[in-house]
């Protein structure tokens, strides 16, 4: 359905971009639905638009994306290191040697994957497993570490959270699935 809007007239609206890069063909789908921006921001166009899919699913933490992500539906979440790596480095001025030492530990993670750029997918899951698998499991450790030391609503413990929910950490690095 084409929608018509008054000329002049200003809407605000949300643009979903799929891109397929574990083939190294990149191809974009593109959603776009007015329901997200709206102020109660809806929740029917992305999950209409995830209805049928099924696979893996790089999304934000936009909570209507939650209900799509069930073992049932068989669509897996993947979870984004540039979200978690936000949400750390807001919670920063919070805990500076904590959330300094989580930041190290992700800055580390991103070094592995400046240097998989030209890799097939098999070599750069060699390097990932060689070198992010370790480093991936130092900071789940330390987060579960910290996690119960920290105040339920602060930053520091949003970011926490964030990192520990579903697959953030682990899927990305440990080739199950083949990610790019």
């Amino acid at each position: 359905m084409i929608e018509t809007v008054s000329p002049g007239a200003e809407i605000s609206a949300y643009l979903e971009l799929v891109l397929n890069g574990c083939t190294r063909r990149y191809a974009t789908t593109c959603n776009w639905t007015p329901s997200r921006a709206i102020r109660w921001r809806g929740r029917d166009g992305p999950t209409k638009f995830l209805d049928d899919y099924g696979g893996y699913s790089q999304a934000d933490a936009y909570c209507v994306y939650d209900a799509s992500f069930k073992p049932a539906r068989g669509l897996t979440e993947v979870g984004c290191m540039m979200h978690m790596r936000r949400y750390f480095f807001k919670a920063l001025d919070s805990d500076q040697e904590r959330m300094g030492k989580v930041l190290h530990l992700i800055a580390r993670l991103y070094g592995v994957e400046d240097r998989t750029g030209d890799l097939t997918s098999e070599q750069r899951l060699n390097l990932r497993q060689r070198l992010s698998v370790p480093n991936t499991a130092r900071l789940r450790q330390y987060l579960l570490t910290i996690r119960d030391e920290m105040l339920p609503k602060s930053p520091v413990a949003r970011a926490v959270r964030y990192s520990l929910k579903g697959s953030v950490i682990a899927d990305r690095v440990s080739g199950q699935p083949p990610l790019p």
